[in-house]
């Protein structure tokens, strides 16, 4: 879908669905419980496919949206990429796949989606599985505990500034290539799959909608209003749903220091496993890893 060199794994195919009033493009294999694998930023559904490949051959069906913004996904009309709403779209693709539940993968915004979506609809996510950013009640203080995380979240006040998604789109799309050699170094990352990254955000208006979601965060935290209110009763809750969470060591984005807490985060059960030697993109970087722990735990 985001490029044509890049061929889909014979066992998916590519399907649309329809969630909390958006129409989302997504990918679509195997039978059995329903896992939804969500993608995080500077990427995209493709992604993920690696990791729902091992899911399939397990026996689980998996669907691999492109989030919200994310083209081919409808961007959302109000702008709204806010926390909450993300997790109201993972329900609804859970009611759209015509599940009654669902595990929940996700990587970095995939991630957040996640742990929200499991704050709340708890009885429709049976498991979350997680990758390179911790629950919202641990990150958001770490930055006071943890100074030199806040140096490394530097893009995220970047994004803020007037101008920021052009700049982002600029020399096509260079700021990506910065991002995937930053946060996960020394990877080789697959020249093919970056450039379908890119291809998916595609121009201005498409980084416009990827750096909405660090736009509408800053907003919940910092400007008062009703649905700010709404994300930190929801966001900030802990999590009742048993889940297995990743970093990987070498994650230049968010270390793995950050995660140090993480059981205040939950009522129910959490592992926490550091990857050695992987950075940030945890589904590509280090697929079977992965793989290994996260299918015998949402079997179980």
């Amino acid at each position: 879908m985001s490029t044509a060199t890049e061929s889909l794994p014979p066992e998916f195919r590519s399907v649309e669905l329809h969630a909390n009033g958006l129409r989302f493009a997504a990918f679509e294999g195997g039978s059995g419980d329903l896992a939804l694998l969500l993608h995080g930023f500077p990427d995209d559904a493709r992604s993920m496919l690696p990791l729902a490949e091992r899911f399939v051959a397990a026996g689980f069906r998996c669907i691999a949206p492109y989030l919200r913004g994310y083209r081919p996904s409808e961007a959302a009309p109000d702008g709204d990429y806010g926390t909450v709403s993300l997790a109201r779209d993972a329900v609804g693709l859970i009611d759209a796949a015509g599940a009654d539940s669902a595990t929940i993968i996700g990587h970095d915004w995939g991630a957040v989606t996640a742990y929200v979506a499991a704050c709340l609809a708890p009885a429709r996510v049976r498991r979350i599985v997680t990758m390179s950013v911790p629950p919202p009640r641990i990150f958001i203080p770490s930055f006071l505990r943890h100074p030199a995380q806040l140096r490394r979240s530097w893009y995220m006040g970047y994004f803020q500034l007037p101008g920021a998604a052009a700049r982002l789109a600029a020399d096509d799309f260079a700021f990506v290539d910065r991002l995937w050699r930053d946060w996960s170094p020394g990877w080789d990352f697959p020249a093919e799959r970056l450039a379908g990254v890119k291809a998916t955000l595609g121009d201005e208006a498409g980084a416009s909608h990827a750096i909405g979601y660090y736009r509408s965060l800053l907003r919940s935290l910092l400007v008062p209003s009703p649905s700010a209110l709404e994300t930190y009763r929801i966001a900030f809750s802990r999590i009742s749903v048993p889940a297995l969470v990743f970093s990987g060591d070498r994650d230049g984005c968010i270390a793995s220091e950050v995660y140090s807490g993480i059981e205040n985060a939950f009522t129910s059960p959490v592992r926490f496993e550091i990857l050695r030697g992987a950075g940030h993109f945890l589904p590509l970087e280090a697929t079977d890893r992965v793989a290994d722990l996260a299918v015998p735990f949402v079997r179980s």
